[in-house]
């Protein structure tokens, strides 16, 4: 057996030597495979190793070692065969004295360690690259494997000595060549992120906003978005709303350029939770709506469930219910297995919260019962008092008195035990009118408890709650003395509450004015991008005109003086042309586009007209199988006749404009707005499922409700409403007259169906 072993290494000796290419060579060539080819990439690294080993050379054994280490840690995934070749790497390099590739391998072969969780191993590993390096006294090497330690640190979740690491990894990170520069970023953007885990959310904006100073000055895209992303969201952290908006905008007009979905979905979240704390609900609500849209483009289904329920709530403040129970229903719908159980939880909760609101009582408990198994299994004691606060209310409302008086208890004990002062009063309030119907002695201490809590927490909505409960008791009881004692008392605190509330309705709203003028800035500064755009292409232009004029100028002097007038007779004369017919077809274009705009616009409304429409249509939609991404709306002005014969044709005239003008805030830029004839519009949508195209119709239908387009008749201002037809294209048997056939049968259903109705085309319509 030793014999065919020896011969086997012999031949593969032999084979080595005889080869033309040198270990040197291989290794270049395996380096250069790396990415694109690993496996070739490892098999020529091998055959490096074995011809240097037979030549006996020591670097480039080492350098072998030191690439397919790197082959099998990064590319293969192979850690057990990369910590073979960092260990030889390393100890070869530690004989030859080669320090900074020793330390850098041996802070590769550490990191390995740290990703298999074995610290011990790891930071032995990287306290011994460390002594060297201090040794070395190569600043960069140093800086290098401290930052190793901190992430090490980090990830095993011992953030402050990782921030200690990192802070002293700065102190070696002070030049300014590129390496280090992106080490020092680096450094700064982990001490955020410790920061963050900290809960220190001054010293995270800080440390971000260097980071980001350094990707700037680097200009990289990518991370100057990240970074970006980063300080905003720091800034929402520490409640500076319009400061966070302001970097978030920025990072979303940066992102436009870059194919990073995931950190535009982020920030388009941070933009709607920071415009919901801005009270501005309806813009939050569009902004996490595009950033749903990216996760499920993504498969990112517990980030779409967080938006849903972010969107539901959002809803429930507007008080539009059912909306946010869609939302919340989408939570639901999801598999289980990839939504967070907290999402899930927080989705049965807020449900049987609406489902009490609109006095469904089985529905209501059957929600928040789930929702209450999944906090008690996770042990999340705050939210499991909230739940078993509205299971109590359910049965109050039920009149089953017995367990609601167990659920509150249940409610007020887990508040005590989670220290929530909030939780604790409102179960004590709720404890209080239940023990008013079943056992009236025990009802006072109740509020008054809650009274005190309330009184010292400054929390005045529930001190208001406590009085009313205890005026409710005192007219129970007849004591009426005291019941007008409490009154004046919750007339004062309802005083204080309007006060409160009108302080920060004025703060808002400035905070709101803040936040327009933000986006209006941002307008205004893509407005100038564009204009020094324009600016440096007209330059530009100047120049390159400047430089002709010099060659012709150089091609004219050689010429003989004889000819020099009369070449430029003619170069004047062929100036005069180019320009008078350069003037003539400009004219001609300018008339004609006036001309081809009058034809297809309606000269009221300014939108198309109907030949504009089919024009679009018959060159967009030439097949049916381009009618699958696209929706027709068709609108008409409920009793636009009676609106003419009323307040006259003027008044009609303002209702069409301003119609239009309400249907283009409802619809992206992209999308065509026309009028089909008379008071009847056509809307084309493109890429929209059907529940987003009735979502718009809806958002049309309520906006025109609510809109006042004639404003002060006799001292009242009218009210228009609107019937909506859509159909959508399904199937590659539709063609465009069928999609605007369909939505006109919806429209006529919802005209029969009493109007300020949006119908959708079915099947059942087309026999209709």
């Amino acid at each position: 057996m030793n014999i065919e072993v020896q011969a086997q290494e012999n031949t593969t000796t032999l084979q080595l030597k005889t080869n033309n290419a040198s270990e040197q060579q291989r290794l270049q060539e395996a380096k250069a495979l790396r990415f694109n080819q690993p496996n070739t990439s490892v098999k020529l690294a091998n055959e490096a190793l074995e011809l240097a080993k037979n030549n006996n050379n020591k670097l480039l054994i080492a350098q072998s070692h030191s690439l397919l280490a790197r082959l099998f840690s990064k590319q293969l995934k192979t850690p057990s065969k990369a910590r073979h070749h960092f260990y030889h790497a390393i100890m070869l390099y530690s004989e030859m004295d080669k320090k900074s590739n020793q330390i850098s391998d041996s802070i590769e072969y550490a990191n390995l360690f740290f990703k298999e969780k074995d610290f011990d191993t790891g930071h032995k590993i990287i306290d011994e690259a460390l002594s060297v390096a201090l040794l070395h006294g190569k600043n960069i090497l140093i800086g290098k494997t401290l930052s190793s330690k901190g992430r090490a640190l980090y990830d095993n979740k011992d953030y402050v000595k990782a921030e200690d690491k990192y802070l002293d990894a700065l102190r070696y990170l002070a030049a300014q060549n590129l390496e280090t520069k992106m080490l020092k970023a680096g450094a700064y953007h982990q001490l955020g992120q410790i920061n963050k885990r900290l809960q220190k959310h001054k010293n995270t904006a800080k440390f971000h906003k260097l980071a980001l100073t350094i990707y700037q000055s680097l200009g990289d895209p990518k991370m100057i978005a990240r970074a970006i992303k980063n300080v905003a969201s720091a800034e929402f952290k520490k409640q500076n709303y319009l400061e966070a908006l302001d970097y978030a905008m920025r990072g979303i007009n940066l992102l436009k350029d870059i194919d990073e979905p995931t950190e535009q979905a982020e920030l388009l979240t941070l933009i709607g939770l920071t415009y919901r704390n801005l009270n501005r609900y309806e813009t939050a609500i569009e902004h996490l709506i595009e950033a749903q849209t990216i996760y499920k483009k993504l498969g990112n289904l517990g980030k779409v469930a967080d938006n849903s329920n972010q969107i539901g709530l959002l809803y429930t403040r507007l008080e539009k219910h059912l909306q946010a129970y869609d939302f919340y229903k989408v939570s639901l719908a999801l598999p289980k297995n990839q939504v967070p159980v907290k999402t899930l939880a927080s989705s049965y909760r807020e449900i049987a919260f609406i489902e009490l609101e609109l006095k469904h009582y089985d529905v209501a408990l059957d929600m928040a019962n789930k929702a209450y198994k999944v906090y008690k299994k996770n042990n999340n004691q705050s939210k499991q008092s909230i739940t078993a606060r509205i299971i109590g209310e359910v049965y109050h409302q039920k009149r089953n008195a017995s367990k609601a008086l167990t659920f509150y208890q249940e409610s007020l004990s887990l508040a005590v035990q989670t220290n929530s002062q909030l939780d604790h009063v409102k179960a004590l309030n709720k404890l209080g009118e239940l023990y008013i119907d079943i056992d009236i002695v025990k009802a006072e201490p109740m509020f008054i408890e809650a009274l005190n809590i309330s009184e010292t927490a400054s929390m005045l909505p529930e001190k208001a709650a406590a009085y009313r409960g205890l005026i409710k008791l005192e007219q129970h009881t007849e004591n009426y003395k005291k019941a007008l004692k409490y009154s004046q008392q919750l007339t004062d605190t309802t005083e204080q509450i309007y006060q409160i509330r009108e302080q920060q309705r004025l703060v808002v709203e400035k905070a709101k004015l803040d936040s327009h003028i933000i986006e209006a800035e941002l307008v205004t500064l893509k407005e100038q991008a564009n204009y020094d755009k324009l600016t440096l292409e007209k330059n530009n232009n100047r120049i390159e005109i400047a430089q002709q004029k010099n060659m012709i100028a150089e091609l004219e002097l050689i010429k003989k003086n004889y000819a020099t007038l009369l070449l430029a007779a003619l170069l004047f004369l062929c100036v005069c042309a180019a320009f008078y017919f350069y003037r003539t077809l400009g004219l001609s274009r300018k008339h004609n586009s006036v001309l081809d705009y009058q034809a297809t616009h309606d000269p009221l409304t300014e939108c198309l007209n109907r030949r504009g429409l089919f024009n679009i249509i018959k060159r967009e939609l030439n097949t049916a199988n381009d009618c699958e991404k696209y929706a027709v709306i068709l609108a008409d002005i409920d009793h636009f006749k009676g609106v003419n014969d009323t307040f006259g044709h003027d008044a009609g005239d303002d209702v069409l404009c301003g119609f239009v003008n309400l249907i283009k805030t409802c619809v992206r830029d992209n999308d065509i707005v026309a009028r089909f004839g008379g008071e009847e519009f056509c809307i084309v949508l493109t890429d929209l499922d059907q529940d987003r195209v009735e979502h718009i119709a809806e958002n049309m239908r309520f906006k025109t409700e609510n809109a006042h387009f004639i404003k002060n008749v006799n001292g009242a201002n009218p009210t228009i409403t609107c019937s909506f037809g859509v159909s959508l294209g399904k199937n590659s048997s539709d063609l465009p007259n069928e999609l605007i056939s369909r939505a006109d049968k919806a429209l006529y259903r919802a005209k029969e169906n009493g109007r300020n109705k949006v119908v959708v085309w079915s099947n059942d319509l087309a026999s209709k």
